[in-house]
């Protein structure tokens, strides 16, 4: 009900558990303030008229709105599907406006830069994902205990139809004893795969879940 009473998309509506006054509050604490950091659209959409009052950066961990659009182009129910594109405008309009308020645009992939309408140069830079700021341990002896893996949130309805289109897709075209573990949260629905497939659920490491697996992992 607050999406539609502020006119939001869904999970930035959810952003109005604090107050506008909250927000400029808490700036003022911090002051002076050379500039803000906005990260990903939902805080930043739901108080764009306060954090516009500085200079700042915009990180972009997705289109989301093309990932709202993909939603509603994957569920068959009619009410799920309008949800969808309705937050697949709003966040459009609100990407638009973040980027456009913003300094300069980070991006997580390289094709949302052009996604996103800040594909120069001065106006952009996709940033290489890392998981830690510290440098990586020297090789060290591992124990491979799956042919392949991945590692993610599964309930977001966007992973979960990408799990789900693997397992339709490509799990049936490898060999039976080709063992593949999918860790993360996956909810109550865990998806029908065959015996190599094992879902983990959420792993205590994700680095020694990475090195279970073969590649180029250390």
């Amino acid at each position: 009900m607050a999406a539609f009473i502020h006119g939001e998309p869904v999970s930035v509506a959810k952003m109005h558990a604090v107050t506008p006054a909250d927000v400029r509050t808490t700036l003022g604490d911090l002051a002076p303030i050379d500039g803000l950091i906005l990260n990903s659209v939902q805080l930043p959409g739901a108080f764009l008229d306060v954090f516009a009052r500085s200079p700042s950066v915009f990180v972009a961990h997705n289109v989301e709105a093309r990932s709202a659009a993909d939603n509603a182009q994957n569920t068959a129910n009619w009410v799920t599907r309008f949800l969808f594109n309705r937050d697949s405008r709003l966040l459009a309009k609100l990407e638009h406006n973040l980027c456009a308020a913003s300094r300069h645009v980070f991006t997580l992939a390289e094709a949302d830069r052009a996604a996103l309408g800040v594909a120069g140069d001065d106006r952009s830079t996709a940033l290489p994902l890392v998981t830690s700021v510290t440098p990586p341990q020297a090789p060290a002896a591992r124990t491979l205990l799956y042919d392949a893996g991945m590692i993610g949130f599964w309930t977001w309805a966007a992973n979960r139809a990408g799990i789900d289109w693997f397992l339709d897709e490509t799990v049936p075209r490898l060999p039976s004893n080709f063992r593949i573990a999918i860790a993360g949260g996956i909810g109550a629905d865990v998806p029908q795969a065959p015996e190599n497939v094992s879902f983990l659920g959420r792993v205590p490491d994700a680095r020694a879940f990475v090195r279970s697996l073969p590649g180029l992992c250390r």
